[in-house]
């Protein structure tokens, strides 16, 4: 009856020890879906993050070069304009030189105008965001696409 007795409790001590590695198995299970769907979020996010990155840098690059043909245009129909007054000076006046240099004047002062007010928005975006401002209220206020905000943000954030 004793070994009966025995046998019966480490029945039950095994019945109890199988059960326990049952929950901790069923709980660390629950732990890696969690994981894994945090994970799957996670990367997600990077894909929109790298999607919204892909598409600025595009409109970056298209910028950039209609800015490089534009201001190659430019240049060129300047030198024309500068090869026409020059032909005309050199049979008329020595006015005609000094009508052309303004324009060429404002031309390079508005493109320089330009960049200065890029930085400046770059300056005002991280201003008010420091000011606690979301991005599409500064986007609204300095008119400006809210993707640019985002990128700038992203930008300048400081690595970890």
């Amino acid at each position: 009856m004793g070994s009966d007795v025995f046998n019966l409790a480490l029945d039950a001590l095994m019945v109890m020890a199988i059960t326990g590695l049952w929950v901790m198995w069923f709980q660390q299970s629950a732990q890696r879906k969690k994981v894994e769907r945090m994970l799957k979020d996670a990367s997600e996010d990077l894909k929109a993050a790298t999607q919204l990155l892909d598409q600025v840098m595009h409109s970056l690059d298209m910028k950039e070069s209609t800015e490089k043909a534009s201001m190659k245009s430019t240049a060129e129909i300047l030198q024309q304009r500068q090869a026409k007054q020059d032909k005309v000076q050199v049979r008329h006046s020595p006015t005609a030189k000094e009508v052309v240099q303004p324009n060429e004047e404002k031309t390079m002062t508005t493109e320089a105008q330009k960049e200065k007010g890029k930085t400046m928005d770059a300056a005002k975006i991280m201003r008010l965001s420091r000011e606690g401002l979301g991005e599409q209220a500064i986007a609204d206020q300095l008119k400006v696409p809210v993707a640019q905000v985002r990128l700038i943000l992203l930008l300048q954030k400081p690595k970890k």
